[in-house]
């Protein structure tokens, strides 16, 4: 009888221990509910970052331990198990005597223990010991309801203002990562085209945008790269303004004043002159060249060659002793055109006591400077195609002068892809600036930038100096519409042109206007909008208008 008796107790017990553990279940839960629905309130409220991870599972990790402890201090002992056996099931004291007397030997003891494990016998311990939540629940319940409702549907309220500040500081930093990717995409592409300029001082300056601090703000890295850029193209510009561009400029008007050969072959050598294309005409001269060297061209064709080579040399030997530019240069400065033939010393001498400004001799003494190393490079060319024919008398041509010529063009063309290049890169350097600016308010001494400024383009106003004022010419208003299928209707945009007047179109157009005048004069006078006061008025002005004026007694003399 005894297994049953103990049977009774451990069931009492599990029952006992799992009902408090639900008691203290609801207790912490209750509390970290109160807890957690604090936290959101304060989160929401002042948008602090207070559940964070760690903290939300540090909370769960000390809500667990609370529970263990509490159910672990609250268990009952077995003789309180027993006592509430014998409470609950009106035992009158038979389970907690047994147990107290478990060691007595004496018969009364015994006989007491006969009877508790014969009681214990058919007991159902379940039915007085159930398992259930009790009122703390509710509470427990609610709690957590209020927890749910605030994180749903609480907004943000941000009363301290944390949570602007950091929105602000996140969206400065991804303006700083995207500024730091769109300098560094212009840079890069900029900094390839100034290094192929060979130009070491530039390439420097372009690596010191690379060390740029990436804590920078964006508007900060986008001024310091455009600053960078805007040095590196004055330079650059500065350099444009050089001899060296200025004498390919006048090499290619030299090359415009070439006569086209009558030979097919070399008539394509002249015509790349004349269009500056110095890598096809020296393409050109390499086939001659092989043709010659294979030996498919006719002595009469070797002969024509080189009389058509010796005459452009003679050409281009004339074009080198011109110095129009520069005399144009000297006559619009108020100079004698005989100066061009003057050395740089003696021109700036000439000038200064002509009384000429210091900064037009400047440019005068650059555009002479221009002018000899554009006939020079002429000149050298000229003497390389009359090498061309230097057997000319006797139908040969020079392969050595061919190769010569060959080579002078080489330099020439050098020169272009250089001076293109250099404006390329101006260009991109300009271009890129501009890209950069967009966005920023202003940016150096040009366009102050400061709050609320719009968007704009973040580079300086370029202005093309004084211009030549046209002489006055007859002009008219030309209507116009756009090619097409189109429908009658009205003009729709106009403007001037240097034409003609056609006679009597302004005449006609005039009557037209001053009829539809009448017209509506007249239905304002018949639906009285004008007052009868002035009607006498308005019909007499129009009956006067359009009427050609008397002559005076001046105009009879």
């Amino acid at each position: 009888m005894k297994p049953h008796f103990e049977r009774c107790l451990d069931q009492a017990e599990r029952r006992l221990g799992a009902a408090r553990l639900l008691d203290r279940l609801s207790l912490v839960l209750a509390i970290a509910g109160a807890l957690l629905l604090a936290a959101i309130l304060a989160q929401r409220a002042l948008a602090a970052p207070v559940l964070t991870w760690q903290a939300t599972a540090g909370l769960a990790a000390l809500a667990a331990a609370a529970v263990a402890l509490l159910w672990y201090l609250a268990r009952p002992t077995r003789m309180q198990v027993a006592l509430r056996l014998d409470e609950r099931m009106a035992l009158r004291e038979r389970f907690s005597t047994t147990l107290a007397m478990a060691r007595c030997e004496d018969a009364f003891a015994a006989a007491a223990r006969e009877e508790a494990y014969a009681k214990a016998e058919g007991l159902d311990v379940s039915k007085h010991f159930p398992i259930r939540m009790g009122r703390r629940w509710l509470w427990t319940a609610l709690c957590w309801a209020g927890v749910g409702a605030a994180a749903a549907f609480m907004p943000t309220l941000d009363l301290l203002g944390r949570q602007a500040a950091a929105n602000l500081l996140a969206q400065e930093h991804n303006r700083a990562r995207q500024a730091a990717a769109e300098v560094n995409r212009v840079v890069t592409r900029a900094e390839a085209m100034v290094n192929r300029l060979d130009m070491p001082a530039a390439a420097a300056e372009f690596a010191q945008l690379n060390d740029m601090k990436p804590e920078a703000s964006s508007e900060d890295m986008r001024r310091e790269a455009i600053r960078k850029m805007g040095e590196v193209a004055d330079r650059l510009q500065e350099m444009g303004a050089g001899d060296r561009p200025e004498a390919a400029r006048m090499i290619e008007q030299m090359m415009k004043q070439l006569k086209m050969p009558a030979q097919a072959s070399v008539r394509k050598t002249g015509q790349a002159l004349a269009r500056g294309k110095y890598a096809e005409a020296a393409k050109a001269l390499e086939q001659l060249r092989e043709e010659l060297a294979r030996g498919t061209l006719k002595p009469e064709e070797r002969a024509a060659i080189a009389r058509e080579m010796e005459g452009l040399g003679r050409q281009l030997s004339a074009l080198a002793k011109q110095q129009k530019e520069l005399e144009n240069a000297l006559a619009a400065a108020g100079a004698d055109r005989s100066l061009a033939q003057l050395s740089p010393d003696a021109l700036r001498k000439a000038l200064e006591k002509a009384g000429t400004d210091s900064k037009t001799i400047e440019k005068l003494l650059q555009k002479q400077q221009a002018s000899q190393l554009a006939s020079s490079a002429c000149k050298n060319l000229a003497d390389a195609m009359s090498q061309c024919g230097s057997g000319g008398a006797a139908g040969e041509l020079s392969q050595a002068g061919l190769s010569a010529a060959e080579a002078q063009l080489s330099e020439l063309e050098a020169m272009r892809q250089q001076m293109a290049l250099l404006r390329a890169t101006i260009e991109e350097l300009h271009a890129g600036a501009a890209s950069l600016g967009q966005g920023l308010g202003g940016v150096g001494p040009f366009m102050p930038y400061g709050d609320g400024q719009g968007e704009g383009t973040g580079d300086r106003g370029r202005g093309e100096g004084p211009r030549e004022t046209m002489s006055d010419t007859a002009t008219t208003t030309v209507g116009t519409r756009a090619p097409g299928q189109t429908r009658p209707g009205p003009v729709i945009a106009t403007w001037y042109s240097q034409e003609q007047q056609v006679a009597g179109e302004s005449k006609r157009e005039f009557q037209d206007a001053l009829q539809a005048g009448k017209d509506r004069a007249a239905e304002a006078v018949s639906e009285n909008v004008i007052p009868s006061r002035y009607h006498e008025s308005v019909k007499k002005y129009f009956e006067m208008v359009g009427k050609p004026d008397e002559p005076t007694p001046e105009s009879r003399k």
